[in-house]
Protein backbone atom coordinates (compact mmCIF):
# COMPACT_ATOMS: atom_id res chain seq x y z
CA UNK A 1 0.00 0.00 0.00
CA UNK A 2 2.84 2.39 0.78
CA UNK A 3 4.32 1.72 -2.67
CA UNK A 4 0.96 2.60 -4.23
CA UNK A 5 0.77 5.84 -2.24
CA UNK A 6 4.30 6.84 -3.20
CA UNK A 7 3.67 6.10 -6.89
CA UNK A 8 0.45 8.11 -6.68
CA UNK A 9 2.12 11.05 -4.91
CA UNK A 10 5.08 11.10 -7.29
CA UNK A 11 2.97 10.57 -10.38
CA UNK A 12 5.03 7.51 -11.34
CA UNK A 13 3.54 5.54 -14.21
CA UNK A 14 4.44 1.91 -14.68
CA UNK A 15 4.58 0.43 -18.15
CA UNK A 16 1.11 -0.97 -18.78
CA UNK A 17 0.76 -4.59 -19.77
CA UNK A 18 -2.02 -6.43 -21.58
CA UNK A 19 -4.27 -7.95 -18.91
CA UNK A 20 -6.86 -10.71 -19.27
CA UNK A 21 -9.49 -9.05 -17.11
CA UNK A 22 -11.51 -12.15 -16.29
CA UNK A 23 -8.34 -13.91 -15.11
CA UNK A 24 -7.48 -10.91 -12.90
CA UNK A 25 -10.97 -10.88 -11.40
CA UNK A 26 -10.89 -14.63 -10.72
CA UNK A 27 -7.45 -14.28 -9.14
CA UNK A 28 -8.62 -11.44 -6.92
CA UNK A 29 -11.66 -13.40 -5.74
CA UNK A 30 -9.46 -16.40 -4.92
CA UNK A 31 -7.18 -14.09 -2.92
CA UNK A 32 -10.19 -12.59 -1.12
CA UNK A 33 -11.63 -16.02 -0.36
CA UNK A 34 -8.79 -16.50 2.14
CA UNK A 35 -10.10 -13.47 4.11
CA UNK A 36 -13.82 -13.77 3.43
CA UNK A 37 -16.37 -14.12 6.21
CA UNK A 38 -18.00 -17.47 5.36
CA UNK A 39 -21.42 -16.12 6.37
CA UNK A 40 -21.25 -13.75 3.40
CA UNK A 41 -21.93 -15.19 -0.01
CA UNK A 42 -19.86 -14.21 -3.02
CA UNK A 43 -20.96 -14.74 -6.60
CA UNK A 44 -18.87 -14.02 -9.68
CA UNK A 45 -20.80 -13.69 -12.90
CA UNK A 46 -19.52 -15.12 -16.14
CA UNK A 47 -18.59 -13.17 -19.22
CA UNK A 48 -19.25 -14.16 -22.82
CA UNK A 49 -16.43 -11.99 -24.15
CA UNK A 50 -12.65 -12.10 -23.93
CA UNK A 51 -11.81 -8.78 -22.30
CA UNK A 52 -8.29 -7.40 -22.32
CA UNK A 53 -7.20 -4.05 -20.94
CA UNK A 54 -3.90 -2.23 -20.58
CA UNK A 55 -2.72 -1.67 -17.02
CA UNK A 56 -0.93 -3.19 -14.06
CA UNK A 57 -2.37 -6.51 -12.91
CA UNK A 58 -1.22 -6.18 -9.29
CA UNK A 59 -2.58 -2.63 -9.04
CA UNK A 60 -5.96 -3.73 -10.35
CA UNK A 61 -6.08 -6.78 -8.04
CA UNK A 62 -5.38 -4.55 -5.03
CA UNK A 63 -8.14 -2.18 -6.10
CA UNK A 64 -10.65 -5.02 -6.49
CA UNK A 65 -9.63 -6.56 -3.14
CA UNK A 66 -10.26 -3.20 -1.50
CA UNK A 67 -13.76 -3.04 -2.99
CA UNK A 68 -14.51 -6.61 -1.84
CA UNK A 69 -13.18 -5.89 1.67
CA UNK A 70 -15.25 -2.73 1.96
CA UNK A 71 -18.35 -4.61 0.78
CA UNK A 72 -17.80 -7.29 3.41
CA UNK A 73 -17.36 -4.68 6.15
CA UNK A 74 -20.53 -2.85 5.07
CA UNK A 75 -22.48 -6.12 5.28
CA UNK A 76 -21.00 -6.91 8.70
CA UNK A 77 -21.79 -3.40 10.00
CA UNK A 78 -25.40 -3.72 8.84
CA UNK A 79 -25.66 -7.09 10.59
CA UNK A 80 -27.15 -8.61 7.44
CA UNK A 81 -27.87 -12.31 8.03
CA UNK A 82 -27.95 -13.05 4.29
CA UNK A 83 -25.10 -10.84 3.15
CA UNK A 84 -23.88 -11.17 -0.39
CA UNK A 85 -21.32 -9.69 -2.73
CA UNK A 86 -21.81 -9.92 -6.47
CA UNK A 87 -19.03 -9.33 -9.00
CA UNK A 88 -20.15 -8.90 -12.58
CA UNK A 89 -18.16 -8.34 -15.75
CA UNK A 90 -19.37 -7.28 -19.15
CA UNK A 91 -18.49 -5.33 -22.26
CA UNK A 92 -20.19 -1.96 -22.80
CA UNK A 93 -20.03 0.79 -25.40
CA UNK A 94 -19.74 4.08 -23.51
CA UNK A 95 -19.46 7.67 -24.73
CA UNK A 96 -17.38 8.99 -21.83
CA UNK A 97 -16.42 12.64 -21.22
CA UNK A 98 -18.59 13.90 -24.04
CA UNK A 99 -17.01 11.66 -26.68
CA UNK A 100 -18.99 11.72 -29.93
CA UNK A 101 -18.23 8.07 -30.63
CA UNK A 102 -18.75 5.43 -27.94
CA UNK A 103 -15.68 3.47 -26.90
CA UNK A 104 -15.54 -0.19 -25.88
CA UNK A 105 -15.14 -0.64 -22.13
CA UNK A 106 -14.95 -3.59 -19.80
CA UNK A 107 -17.36 -2.98 -16.95
CA UNK A 108 -16.76 -4.60 -13.56
CA UNK A 109 -19.59 -4.36 -11.06
CA UNK A 110 -19.03 -4.96 -7.34
CA UNK A 111 -22.36 -4.91 -5.52
CA UNK A 112 -23.30 -5.64 -1.91
CA UNK A 113 -26.39 -5.59 0.28
CA UNK A 114 -24.58 -3.89 3.17
CA UNK A 115 -25.42 -0.71 5.03
CA UNK A 116 -25.11 1.60 2.03
CA UNK A 117 -23.83 5.18 2.18
CA UNK A 118 -25.23 8.54 3.07
CA UNK A 119 -25.07 11.39 0.56
CA UNK A 120 -22.25 12.98 2.58
CA UNK A 121 -20.18 9.79 2.50
CA UNK A 122 -20.70 9.38 -1.26
CA UNK A 123 -19.53 12.95 -1.85
CA UNK A 124 -16.31 12.49 0.14
CA UNK A 125 -15.56 8.84 -0.61
CA UNK A 126 -12.56 9.35 -2.90
CA UNK A 127 -11.09 12.21 -0.84
CA UNK A 128 -7.61 11.39 0.51
CA UNK A 129 -7.66 10.38 4.19
CA UNK A 130 -11.46 10.32 4.44
CA UNK A 131 -12.61 7.28 6.41
CA UNK A 132 -15.83 6.07 7.97
CA UNK A 133 -13.92 3.51 10.06
CA UNK A 134 -13.34 5.28 13.33
CA UNK A 135 -14.24 4.24 16.84
CA UNK A 136 -15.77 0.94 15.78
CA UNK A 137 -12.82 -1.36 16.37
CA UNK A 138 -11.75 -0.71 12.78
CA UNK A 139 -8.71 1.23 11.73
CA UNK A 140 -9.34 2.85 8.37
CA UNK A 141 -6.64 5.20 7.16
CA UNK A 142 -8.57 6.87 4.35
CA UNK A 143 -6.36 5.82 1.46
CA UNK A 144 -8.12 2.68 0.21
CA UNK A 145 -10.71 4.28 -2.04
CA UNK A 146 -8.23 6.94 -3.14
CA UNK A 147 -5.97 4.09 -4.31
CA UNK A 148 -8.88 2.30 -6.00
CA UNK A 149 -9.72 5.41 -8.01
CA UNK A 150 -6.05 6.03 -8.87
CA UNK A 151 -5.57 2.41 -10.06
CA UNK A 152 -8.65 2.63 -12.27
CA UNK A 153 -7.52 5.96 -13.72
CA UNK A 154 -4.03 4.59 -14.42
CA UNK A 155 -5.77 2.04 -16.66
CA UNK A 156 -7.53 4.93 -18.45
CA UNK A 157 -10.83 4.15 -16.77
CA UNK A 158 -13.32 5.70 -14.41
CA UNK A 159 -15.41 4.52 -11.49
CA UNK A 160 -19.09 5.10 -10.76
CA UNK A 161 -20.91 4.73 -7.45
CA UNK A 162 -24.53 3.91 -6.68
CA UNK A 163 -25.53 3.56 -3.05
CA UNK A 164 -28.63 3.82 -0.93
CA UNK A 165 -28.32 4.03 2.83
CA UNK A 166 -29.77 0.89 4.44
CA UNK A 167 -29.92 -0.99 1.12
CA UNK A 168 -26.42 -1.45 -0.29
CA UNK A 169 -23.76 -0.19 -2.66
CA UNK A 170 -22.69 -0.82 -6.24
CA UNK A 171 -19.35 0.23 -7.71
CA UNK A 172 -19.04 0.19 -11.48
CA UNK A 173 -15.45 0.13 -12.71
CA UNK A 174 -15.15 1.06 -16.38
CA UNK A 175 -11.88 0.20 -18.12
CA UNK A 176 -11.15 0.84 -21.82
CA UNK A 177 -10.54 -2.32 -23.78
CA UNK A 178 -7.12 -2.88 -25.33
CA UNK A 179 -6.99 -2.80 -29.13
Amino acid sequence: MIDSMLRFARGIQETPERIDLYRTIRGSTIDFDLLRDRKIGMDVGSCEHDLFIMGNDLDLRRALLNLYKNAQEAIQEKGEANGSIFIGIDRKEIAHNGAAVPQSFAQITVQDNGKGMTRETKERLFTPFFTTKTGQGQDGNGVGMMNVKAAVERCGGFIELESEFGVGTKFIVNLPLAN
